[in-house]
Formats: structure tokens, sequence, C-alpha cells
């Protein structure tokens, strides 16, 4: 972060996010702070705040914010509500709002957070709900400080809440954060009393100890990451755990496990969202991906490695372009990306896909409606999408890389590592790259002086493509180990043999002070010179060409041959060689020499070199005048035994020679024997590995085959899972699928209205959920299924009167063995209903019945239609018939048709007709079984809501 200030001019700005606060609360906060506490204060959100009401509760000078108005310490500021607020090298400057809904926190804090680096502070007061999310995060990856108030956050359950809680440094009431931001001030204030070089540079062994707690704790290696990015974010954790001093802090670390853990999200801490940098992906869009799919076959499988995915949403903007592309150019191809971090739970947050509301603001309309599905107020990524992508945990410094790929996107991942570190990476990613494949990385970063394996495409947004020339192939990226690991061995190999040597040139020293005395070389086998005694320089001339320290290259011309074989011939016989007469023109004059070469079979560290010995001995010179001699004849006696000692020297040089060349010759038919025998082995592995091969290949179609038919049942089961799906949803009954330790595996959309669940209570135990229940215990009914394998039904209550069926039955698996318990819920409350309403009715039926026995005359019930309903007991009595021959029977037939009469029918039929009621109509009759009878009848109408369904009431009276 390049802070635009200097740092005796920098001082901290706190952003306070507020949403409808009073004053009573502002002065709460500004309670404890000094006037001269050398910070600025920004409020900004939806309140209704103005300078005189505001400065009613501050000391402190408040000022409404204006355009290009600069920041001061000591001084409150307070944002406009209509206008979105930022800030640009200190000062403040206002635009009109871009997004709907506005953001006015997220927008505010993300300047703050580029513009103020470490000295940034957001502080989210009481009502703020999703706004400040991103902003916060922003400040965060830029070493600043992030405080939210103790039970503030609106909708706390909320994916934006939940991620500020998470990345909040400090959870506090309001009054109590004046005096965190005081402790924090003073702490950036001795901070800055040194430079962060003068930081690394005192404590770089510290460092060390903090960066291998970390990789003994997840294996990750941070030693080429950028020390200052990482010495800042140690600094940010010493600050929350009140630590002043790093080997404090080293011993915390090395007690609490935890705060490793948290070290090392703090390194990783990830800022991403769809479409971030939206102009790179349109380029994307309309440029680079029709060029990449323009050469590609019909059924051509596309692959694109993204290593540092985060959280998956560039993931699957890429993956969601990619398709788009696809579909224009109507390719029949597949997409396969592979999205990587050394981030678990980024990956497990990637690959579940589900993200909150905010993200419809980054993404358009259509795409949003197309790609993405609406879940419990979260959007989860569509199944399309999400098939084309595997992720996985990888560490790109260590693990092998993914090969063969047609695109990398790398982005905002490079800047946090070193130089060095960067150029093997940039020679990994051509290794992954296929021939003009595409590498897109962040708009800050850059391979520097590796461009040249690359052609840039767009120097703005940083897309390159793959240029085929050769590079260096990632020679460091060793299997299961790490480029440090690699290097430290490297460092540990070239010290160990500076002290080797040093001993040895010790020993080499004092050997020679004891044995010798002429000018003399310590050589390896090879000839390469280790040490030179004595004034030797006349020996020796430089030669031509590539400059080389053996000695036999080295050595004058006359002395090249000899010393070669002699050297070569004392290497492998350990045998002492002299070789005498040796005549070499030295400043124009000829000096006869013996050197000899001596194996030094010493213990230790010079066993195994040579010891070259140069001699001068006394000669005649060839170019001595006659006059300077006084016997001709004696000097040419002494001339031709000089030839002749000259002619022997080299018939023995001549005959070790050709013995030299008859065992190079023995050595090379060896070889070439041992060649030929190596050569049909080679054809014999060959044959074997073609073999190998071809069985590889029959395994491979195997897999296809197995893969196809794995592909096949896997759609079958996604077939049947949705299926099963729709089923419990049509349902209307809710469903809890429970394991053996009462964890919840799955549950259905109902159930949130029996018991206090969100997604995310996948897991967890049932007993830690509130029910809706009244006195009714899931958790102790589950456990007696677990117990008893039986089955448990019963009727509950909820708390606002729903009654349900509660059953309670074994969860099997296909083995017939018991997994779990599912617990189902239906509603009954209508059968409740229904069942109050029957019981109504009967006890209405049963009144009406005990007034129609209480009645003392005989009594009919008819229908419209003159059919029998019912009929009291007096009736049977009177009458003599029984209920068999009554019920149901039609007025007219009853006695034998004594009631059978024109009269009597158009009686009735008035009543059903025109409700007009008749009494004492009568009628005399001879009844069978009964005798004459004298009967006067009373008719009543009985009205229901339906006029089809009335009743008549047949009262019958006799005279006695």
């Amino acid at each position: 972060m390049q802070n635009h200030m200097s740092l005796n001019d920098s001082f901290p700005v706190v952003g306070i996010g507020v949403s409808d606060v009073g004053g009573k609360a502002f002065k709460a906060f500004f309670k404890n702070m000094p006037d001269d506490c050398g910070m600025a204060f920004v409020i900004v959100g939806r309140h209704e705040m103005t300078v005189q009401i505001l400065q009613e509760y501050i000391s402190m000078p408040v000022l409404a914010v204006k355009d290009d108005m600069k920041i001061m310490p000591n001084h409150v500021f307070i944002c406009p509500r209509d206008k979105d607020t930022g800030i640009v090298r200190g000062n403040f400057y206002l635009r009109e709002p871009l997004s709907n809904p506005r953001k006015p926190l997220d927008y505010f804090f993300s300047t703050l957070a580029y513009d103020q680096g470490e000295n940034a502070i957001s502080i989210i007061l009481s009502g703020i709900s999703h706004d400040g999310a991103l902003g916060s995060k922003e400040i965060k990856a830029q070493f600043g400080m992030v405080m939210v108030e103790d039970g503030g956050l609106a909708c706390a359950d909320s994916a934006g809440s939940s991620s500020v809680l998470e990345l909040a440094d400090f959870i506090l009431p309001i009054e109590k954060m004046s005096d965190q931001l005081l402790v924090h001030n003073k702490w950036l204030q001795r901070r800055a009393s040194r430079s962060m070089n003068e930081k690394l540079s005192k404590n770089s062994e510290i460092l060390k100890r903090v960066l291998f707690i970390i990789q003994m704790h997840n294996s990750h290696d941070f030693s080429l990451y950028k020390k200052g990015t990482i010495y800042r974010r140690i600094e940010s954790r010493m600050r929350v755990c009140h630590i002043q001093d790093i080997e404090e802090y080293v011993r915390y670390l090395q007690r609490n496990a935890a705060e490793v853990e948290t070290l090392f999200k703090a390194i990783l801490i990830n800022v991403t969202r769809f479409f971030r940098d939206s102009e790179a992906f349109e380029v994307l869009e309309n440029q680079v991906i029709p060029d990449l799919l323009a050469d590609k076959p019909e059924g051509y499988n596309l692959r694109i490695w993204i290593p540092g995915c985060s959280s998956g949403e560039e993931v699957y903007s890429l993956a969601i372009i990619i398709q788009e592309c696809m579909n224009k150019a109507r390719k029949n191809m597949t997409l396969q990306i592979f999205a990587t971090d050394i981030d678990e739970d980024a990956v497990l947050t990637a690959r579940t896909g589900l993200y909150p509301l905010r993200i419809a603001e980054d993404i358009r309309p259509e795409r949003l409606k197309r790609f993405f599905k609406l879940e419990e107020n979260r959007y989860r990524i569509s199944k399309e999408i999400r098939e084309t992508i595997i992720f996985a945990s990888h560490d790109l410094i260590k693990d092998p890389p993914f090969i063969k790929v047609d695109m990398i996107s790398c982005r905002n991942l490079l800047i946090y590592f070193e130089n060095s570190l960067q150029k093997r990476l940039s020679n990994l990613f051509h290794f992954s790259l296929l021939p003009n494949g595409i590498l897109f990385l962040g708009p800050s970063e850059s391979f520097g002086s590796n461009t040249n394996l690359y052609t840039v495409l767009n120097s703005k947004w940083k897309l390159y493509k793959r240029r085929d020339v050769i590079s260096k192939l990632w020679a460091n990226f060793l299997p299961n180990s790490s480029i440090i690991t690699a290097a430290k061995a490297r460092a540990d190999f070239t010290s160990i043999v500076g002290s080797e040597k040093s001993g040895m040139i010790n020993s080499i020293e004092k050997m020679l002070l004891e044995n010798y005395t002429p000018p003399c070389f310590i050589v390896n086998e090879k000839g390469d010179i280790i040490y030179i005694n004595g004034r030797s320089r006349k020996y020796f001339e430089l030669a031509t060409g590539e400059v080389s320290l053996n000695i036999a290259t080295m050595v004058k011309e006359e002395m090249r041959y000899s010393l070669r074989a002699v050297l070569r011939q004392a290497a492998k016989t350990k045998e002492d060689i002299t070789i005498e007469g040796v005549r070499v023109i030295i400043n124009d004059e000829q000096v006869t020499l013996n050197f000899g070469v001596r194996p030094i079979e010493e213990p230790g560290t010079l066993q195994g070199l040579i010891l070259v010995i140069f001699e001068e001995v006394n000669a005649l010179p060839v170019d001595t005048p006659l006059s300077n001699i006084g016997d001709s004849s004696s000097n040419a006696v002494t001339r031709i035994d000089e030839l002749e000692n000259e002619l022997k020297s080299t018939k023995v040089q001549l005959f070790r020679t050709i013995e030299e060349i008859e065992l190079s010759y023995m050595e090379t038919a060896a070889a070439n024997e041992e060649l030929h025998s190596a050569n049909e082995e080679l054809q014999s592995s060959n044959e074997e590995m073609e073999t190998s091969r071809e069985e590889m290949q029959s395994l491979y179609e195997e897999v296809v085959t197995v893969n196809n038919e794995l592909q096949t049942k896997l759609n079958e089961l996604a077939h049947s899972n949705d299926d099963m799906t729709n089923l419990l949803n049509s349902t209307e009954i809710a469903f809890i699928f429970l394991d053996s330790d009462l964890n919840i595996m799955r549950y259905t959309p109902l159930v949130p209205r029996l018991v206090n669940i969100i997604p995310s209570d996948v897991g967890r135990p049932l007993a830690h959920l509130v029910t809706k229940l009244r006195k009714t215990d899931i958790v102790c009914e589950a456990q007696r299924i677990l117990e008893t394998y039986g089955q448990i039904e019963k009727e509950v209550e909820t708390l606002d009167g729903v009654w349900y069926l509660m059953r309670l039955t074994p969860y099997r698996t296909s083995e017939n063995t018991v997994a779990g318990v599912v617990v189902s819920f239906v509603n009954i409350s209508k059968l409740k209903a229904l069942n109050v309403l029957n019981t109504e009715l009967r006890d209405r039926r049963d009144y009406a019945f005990s007034i129609i026995e209480a009645i003392g005359f005989p009594l009919l019930v008819l229908d419209g239609d003159f059919k029998v309903l019912t009929a009291n007991l007096d009736f049977y009595r009177v009458f003599q018939v029984t209920p068999l021959e009554t019920e149901g029977t039609m007025l007219s037939q009853l006695s034998k048709g004594r009631w059978n009469t024109r009269e009597l029918e158009e009686k009735i039929t008035t009543i059903i007709t025109e409700g007009i009621s008749f009494r004492s109509f009568l009628v005399d009759y001879e009844f069978p079984g009964v005798g004459y009878k004298k009967i006067y009848l009373d008719a009543h109408r009985i009205n229901s809501k339906k006029p089809s369904a009335d009743l008549i009431l047949v009262i019958f009276k006799t005279e006695n």
C-alpha cells in the first residue's frame, strides 16, 4: 500500500458506519475520546444527524463533507446522505450514487482502505445489515482495523453480517470503542517510528521461526511470500492479542494452535467478488475467449486452471462467460475447470456455491436469472455451471501443476510473492499451458523480465498468450518438497562444502611444509587445480578460448600431452610416475624439467587428490654458440647424448601412449559390449512397456466405460433425488433425517415451522436446536427409537396452536441396518377441527334425539321426498311397527299403505313448497294389529341452510 502522506503527517482515519443512530450513541462513543486524539472521524450511512445536532454531543469540531475537502485530524466529518463519499490522496470527493440499492459504507470503506492503508479503521454501529461487508474486507486486506458494535448488526444470521463478524478485530459495546481506538493509535505511532526494512532486518530470524511454526501446523510454506506483507499481518495479530514484543508473540503461537490458524487465515485474507474488474471480463468475453474457441474442433475438452480460487466468485464468473461464448459460437464442447487454493475453508465455500443476496449488484439480471437459483434467501449457482468445475486443495508452490490446459487465471495472487517465486511461476505456467494458451493475471501483476515467454494481448488487464519458446522447466519444484526446502538444502550444502574446503587447505599446507619445497600443484583426478605452491607461474601460459583451471590446459605446450597421460595413469594405478628431461622454452631460454605425479594416500579430506611436482635440472641449452665450447667434438658427443636421451624419453612416452590407447580400446570395447547388452535390455524393456501400454490402454477403455456407467447412474441418482425432493416438498409433510448420533443429516422446507433451523445447522446435533413444540422432547423420543428399533406416533402442538402428528421411525439402510432416525410431522389441524365438529354434531344429534324421545306423542321425521328418516319409540309402540320397517320407507308405504291418501300428500307437499304448517289434520284408519284409530296430525317444516335439504316433522295425536 502506497500511502500518500509521510509518516510524520499520517494519522488514523476512522470511518463510522451508522443507520438510524441517535445523538446519545455518539455521546457514548466520544465520551472518553480526548479532543487532541490525533484521529479523524467520518460518519457515513443513512442517518438524520446534522452538524448542529452532533455538535451538541461532541466537543471536537464537526464539519459537513464537501467535495475536495481535506481530511484533518481531531475533527468529525458528516457525509451527505444523498451522495457517495470517497477519499483520494487525503481529500474527500463526492459522486452521484451508481448502485441500486445504494452501498455507501462499502464504497467509502473501499476508498479509505486503498488511500490510507493501515491507517484506515472501519466501525459498524447498530442497524447495519448487508452494507459494509465488502468495504471492511478491503480494509483488512490493506492491514487496517475493523470494529463492530456488540449486538449491533441487523440480520446477524445473514451472510453479509456474519462475514463482517468474522473479519472484526474487536466486537465491543459502543462506550468501550474509544479506549480501544486510543490503544490502536499508540500502537500505530510506535510502529511508524521504524521503517519496515529496519524491522525485517532486526527480526528476520524471528520471522523465520513464525513461518516455521505455520509450516509445522499445516504444511504450507510462506518463505517466498513478501516479508513485509507477512510482517504486517503478524503486527495486526499482535495488536489484536495485545502483545507488544514479537518474541512474546512467537511464544504465544507455540502455545496456542488456534492463533496459528488465525494468523494463517489472516495471511490468506480473501478479497473477491463476481466479475471483479468488469471491464477485464468484457475483454475476455468479446475478444479473448472467442479467439480461443475459434480453432477448437467439435467435441473438444476445454481445460482451465484457476489457482488461488478463493471462495469461488471469479471461478464461476469465468465459467459463466465461457459457457455463454460456447453457446454463442454454437460449439459442441465440454468445459472442465480446475479451481484450487490452499485455504480449505474457502474451497469448501466455493464448492457449496451458495452466496448472499448482495451478489445481485455485481451480476447482470439476465445472468442472475439463468445461472442462479434463489434458495433460502441466498443464491445458489446452477447445476449447469457447477458440474463443469472441480474444486481442490492445492499448493501452487509445492504441488505438481495441472498440465495441458488452455487457460490459466491467476488473479491477485502473485502480488503476495517475491520476485524469485514469480519468475518460477512464470516458467511453471508456461509449462502448464498448451501452445497459444491464455494467461489471465490481476491488474497489478506482471512477470517483469520473463515476458519473453508470453505475447501481451492486453497490457491494462494483464492478458497474455503463451509463446512457443523453451523455458526453464520449474526445475526446483520437487515432488513432496518446496522451493524453500530445496534452497535451504543447497545453502546447507554450500556451507558444508565451504567448511570442508577450509579444512582441506589447512591439511594441504601442513603436508607441503612437512614434505615438499619445490614448486608443486594439488589437483583432483580430472586435473583441476586445487592448490598452488611456490613460484610456478613460469611453467604456465594461458590458452586461447574458454578459461579453465585444468592443469593440462595451462602448462606449457611441451608438457601438456605427457602430463595429461601421466595424470590419467596415476588416477587409475595410484602409483608415482616421473617424466625426466622435458625441454621447455621459458623466457626465451631452454630449460630441462623433471615432473612427477604422486597420488595422495593420506586419510581425510586429501584422499583422492594428486600432487604434481616440477623440478628444474641442469642441461646445456640448445642455442649455445659453438664459440663458447672448447672442444667441438666433445660438444658434438654431448649433443648426440642429449638427442638420444630425448629420443629415449619420446619412446617411453610413445610406449605409454600406445598402452593407454590399447587400454582405452579395450575399455571402449567393454563399454560397447555393455552398451550392446544395455540396448538389448532396453529393447526388452521397451517391449514390456509396449505391452504395459496396451494393458493401460485397455484399462483406460474399461475406466472410460465404467465412468460412463457411473455417469449414467449419477444422472439417474440425480433424477431420483429430484423426484424425492419434489415428493417430499409436495406432501406437505416435514421430515428431519438424523444419523445414529442424532445429528441432522437433512430436512425439508417445512421443518423451520417446527424447529429453529437454518442451512448451516446441517451436521449439528438436534439437541442444540430449539423447537416450537409444547411439552415435547424430540431428542428423547429419537433416543428411544435407536434403543428399541420401534415406532412412535403422537399428536403434538406448536406454540401457536397448530397440531401435528409426529411419527418417529428407524432410518434403515439398504443392508437393513439402523443408521439413524426419521422424524416426520403431518399437519392434522384440519382433522382436529373436523373431530371437534363431529363431536359437536354427535352431541347435537343426541340432544335432538333426547328431545324427540321426550315428546309424549308418536313422531316421524321425513325428508323432502316423504321418506322416513327417524321415528320415536311412541310411534313404534302405538302403530306396532319396527325400525327396520319404518326408517328409509316412504310414508305412503307405512302400515300397509294406510297413510297413502291424496289429501295427506297434498298437505305435506304444501309444507315443502310453501312452508305452511298444518295442525289437527284428522285421519281415521283401521290399522293392522292395532285396530281403529282416530288420529290428529300436526306437521311442521324444519329449515336447513339448503332448501332442498329441508325436513318435515309429523306429530301423531290419538284419541284415547
